[in-house]
C-alpha cells in the first residue's frame, strides 16, 4: 500500500481543513470515519467516502494485502484525538503528520507524529510540537516553545517564545501568551486573551489580562 494513503478520523469543519492541506501536500485520502455517514457527505468534498465508524475493525478491509493506511484524528476534542489515535496505532496504522504547504516550519523545529499544521501557521526555531497536536491557521509558535501531546493552538493565537504548554490544553483563537510562561495540562485559554503569568492545570482563564474564571 502507498505510504501516502490517508484515513481521516472525523468529518467536521476541521476535518475539511485537514483534508485540503493533506491533498495539497500529496496525500491520497481513502475516506473518513465517523459513527454514521454524514447525510450530505464529507464537508465540501463529496469524493471522500465514508468507510465506517472510527475503530480499526471497521477499517480492516483497507489493509488487505498491505500496510494499514496512515490516520490523523481530525477533530478538536483532545480526548477523542487521544482515544482514536491510540486505538488505530495499536492495530498498526501509522500516524500522519499533515503540514499545509502554506505554513512555515523552521528546520530546527521538531514535530511529532499525528500533528496538523494549518495554512499560514508559523513554527519557529527550536520549538517542539507534541504528538497529535494542532497548530491551526495563522497561529504562531515562536522560538523555543515546548508543547506536550494533544495541544491545540487555535487560529491566530501567538506563543511569543520559550512558552511551555501541558497536554491537552487549548489556547483560544487570537490569544497571546507572553514569553517564558508555563501553561498547565488540560487547561483552556479563552479566545482573545493575553496571558501574562503562569497558568495551572485544569482551569479556564480568559480576558486581558487573563484571569481564572470562577468554576
Amino acid at each position: 500500500m502507498d505510504s501516502h494513503q490517508l484515513l481521516l478520523l472525523g468529518a467536521g469543519g476541521h476535518a475539511a481543513v485537514v483534508a485540503e492541506a493533506a491533498r495539497a501536500s500529496g496525500w491520497l485520502i481513502l475516506g473518513y470515519c465517523t459513527d454514521h455517514p454524514s447525510p450530505d457527505g464529507f464537508p465540501l468534498d463529496e469524493d471522500i467516502p465514508w468507510v465506517g465508524p472510527p475503530d480499526p475493525e471497521s477499517c480492516a478491509h483497507l489493509a488487505e494485502g498491505g500496510q494499514p493506511p496512515s490516520v490523523i484524528a481530525a477533530v478538536g476534542d483532545p480526548r477523542l484525538r487521544s482515544l482514536w489515535t491510540t486505538d488505530f496505532t495499536r492495530r498498526g496504522h501509522p500516524l500522519a503528520t499533515i503540514i499545509d504547504p502554506a505554513s512555515r516550519i523552521s528546520s530546527s523545529a521538531r514535530i511529532e507524529d499525528g500533528v496538523f499544521v494549518g495554512p499560514l501557521a508559523c513554527i519557529n526555531a527550536g520549538s517542539r510540537i507534541g504528538r497529535s497536536s494542532i497548530i491551526n491557521s495563522s497561529a504562531v509558535v515562536e522560538h523555543g516553545c515546548v508543547l506536550d501531546p494533544l495541544v491545540h493552538i487555535a487560529p491566530g493565537a501567538i506563543l511569543t517564545g520559550e512558552v511551555t504548554i501541558g497536554e491537552g490544553t487549548l489556547v483560544g483563537a487570537g490569544s497571546v501568551v507572553l514569553p517564558g510562561l508555563e501553561i498547565g495540562a488540560w487547561t483552556t485559554i479563552g479566545a482573545g486573551s493575553v496571558v501574562q503569568r503562569d497558568v495551572p492545570s485544569e482551569c479556564v482563564v480568559a480576558g486581558v489580562p487573563a484571569r481564572e474564571l470562577v468554576r
